[in-house]
């Protein structure tokens, strides 16, 4: 009588394939929740990390200009 001997799996080193439209896709989706994108990273297994805050309101009318000397 035959066993059945259990298959090993064979570690994927294939990487993830990320389009650059996946990454503004996840970008425009962030800034159409409210929030202010700072950074993205994209990790070695194909996840996007976008780093977001709140949306800035300014808080006078001066703010956002800048001064040159």
């Amino acid at each position: 009588m035959a066993t059945a001997t259990p298959r090993k799996s064979i570690p994927s080193h294939k990487k993830p394939c990320l389009t650059p439209q996946d990454i503004v896709r996840a970008i425009k989706g962030v800034k159409a929740a409210g929030l202010e994108v700072y950074s993205v990273e994209i990790t070695p297994t194909g996840a996007i990390k976008i780093s977001t805050g709140p949306r800035r309101k300014p808080d006078d009318q001066f703010d956002g200009f800048v001064v040159s000397e």
